[in-house]
């Protein structure tokens, strides 16, 4: 009876604090967020999972199929997506904080295991909080990953089915809990029948909306490269976070879970690379729903571990902790930082939504904000969102991008400058973006002040672009427009 009282002390504790921080902050939504806002808007009012109603060869720029279509009932019913979907990530997380409080082991003694938990609970609360704010699915994702572990030996298949609508990359842990039972049993095949069941759907489903059929953030973000010694580091130090789980699958000989485990941390460390996947590294905390479900506890109970490797393990936990604090302060950092941005981001970007109108199509490689709040059809720039702009982006087919500008007639185009007289890309596909549509030969519409270091230059063709009639464009010339917001 102690034991139930002291556990929902700290649930309440913990749940209301988590409660609190969320209603408190100021807005924290990331650019990305957007973009699945667009879609769930068009998949409410149109019933099309599309980010502009532009028929000619679809692709798909949005990951979590299962949170838009979430969001898209949110806008089915006339509720602003912006704010509710604050709501759900609130209800899921208390739940989540709830559940790890309940399972971890509360003793009455200070000990290493006790302080591991208590860092621990503070940590995950903490790395909720920051991922229960920019508007993506991490938050849900955990949940279904919970779901998952929770059920991993039970009969209960429904949740498999929803697996890669949550994250396509979820089907490697479908794939190995297909396998983790008798070979050719009956379990064996109900479990393969399933699978095939949830792949086939999600086949579907790409085949009924979409033209491309591959995942344009997979090309996007995705990057085979030469390892860093830093990249190194962020790895051991993930593992460090995840070491008392780790020990905890070996000794049950969850071997099956182990393995899709390491290789998510594993690609996410080093094959994953882009700003938004970066955002509280949000891709790795939904993997923290394994400490709901697997007592980290046992890890001290090894047979075959001496008292020499009792205390190595103890001071993997002392670094584990350490690696939460530091993470934890890097958090807060980001998270002060991408409320100064977002100032003079969004600032920039209302500006440009006020200029346009329901005939303007528009080029912007910032491709949420825009594409959801403005009239105008918004086209993705880098090709996030735009199969045939990312292959051309991703072969350096100049001629086909511009191609692709003139038939759709876009009038306005975006890229962002280092340097408020002269253009200096941000990135490298902004400084294609200029050198393929011949932007230095023009004088921007308007220059607007973004965030720190940072200015939007926008340009604009009344008749729509075309490589040859920059001389019959009425531009008003270089015009340094300071944002209001």
């Amino acid at each position: 009876m102690e034991h139930i009282s002291k556990t929902f002390h700290l649930q309440l504790f913990f749940v209301l604090s988590y409660i609190l921080l969320c209603v408190s902050s100021v807005e924290l939504i990331i650019d990305d967020a957007y973009i699945t806002f667009q879609y769930a808007k068009n998949l409410a009012h149109f019933g099309k999972p599309w980010y502009n109603l532009d028929p000619t060869f679809q692709g798909n720029g949005q990951t979590s199929i299962l949170w838009m279509a979430i969001l898209a009932g949110l806008n089915f019913t006339g509720l602003k997506v912006e704010y509710f979907f604050m709501v759900i990530n609130i209800g899921v997380g208390s739940f989540l904080i709830i559940k790890l409080v309940e399972f971890l082991q509360w003793k009455n003694i200070i000990n290493i295991e006790s302080v591991f938990n208590l860092s621990l609970t503070v940590f995950f609360v903490l790395w909720l909080y920051f991922n229960s704010l920019h508007g993506l699915e991490t938050v849900l994702s955990c949940y279904i990953l919970y779901l998952l572990f929770k059920n991993w030996d039970k009969e209960k298949y429904w949740f498999m089915l929803i697996l890669p609508f949550v994250r396509p990359e979820f089907i490697l842990f479908l794939l190995f809990w297909s396998i983790d039972v008798k070979l050719f049993s009956k379990e064996f095949f109900r479990r393969i029948f399933y699978v095939l069941t949830t792949i086939g759907i999600y086949i579907l489903y790409y085949l009924i909306f979409f033209d491309f059929h591959i995942l344009l953030p997979f090309l996007y973000k995705s990057e085979f490269k030469t390892y860093t010694l830093q990249q190194f580091f962020v790895y051991f130090g993930l593992l460090l976070i995840f070491f008392p789980v780790i020990f905890s699958l070996l000794n049950r000989r969850k071997f099956l879970i182990l393995v899709p485990l390491n290789i998510f941390l594993f690609y996410y460390t080093f094959n994953v690379q882009s700003y938004s996947s970066g955002i509280f590294t949000r891709y790795y905390f939904p993997l923290m729903s394994l400490y709901l479900v697997f007592p980290i506890y046992i890890s001290f109970h090894f047979r075959y571990f001496n008292k020499i490797a009792k205390v190595i393990l103890k001071l993997l936990m002392i670094f584990a902790i350490g690696r939460m604090f530091d993470l934890s302060n890097n958090f807060l950092e980001q998270k002060r930082q991408i409320a100064n941005e977002n100032v003079g981001y969004y600032g920039s970007y209302a500006e440009v939504v006020k200029l346009l109108s329901p005939q303007d199509k528009i080029i912007v490689n910032d491709a949420g904000f825009t594409a959801y709040f403005a009239n105008a059809t918004c086209y993705d720039g880098v090709g996030l969102n735009d199969a045939t702009i990312m292959l051309a982006r991703k072969n350096m087919d100049a001629n086909a991008y511009r191609d692709y500008i003139e038939d759709k007639k876009i009038n306005y185009v975006t890229v962002v400058s280092l340097n408020p007289e002269k253009f200096i890309s941000r990135s490298p596909a902004e400084d294609f973006i200029f050198k393929t549509l011949h932007l230095e030969n023009l004088k921007p519409f308007r220059i607007f002040p973004m965030d720190k270091g940072y200015y939007l230059f926008l340009y604009y063709f009344p008749q729509g672009y075309h490589r040859f009639n920059f001389n019959e464009n009425n531009f008003t010339g270089s015009e340094y427009y300071r944002s209001p917001f």
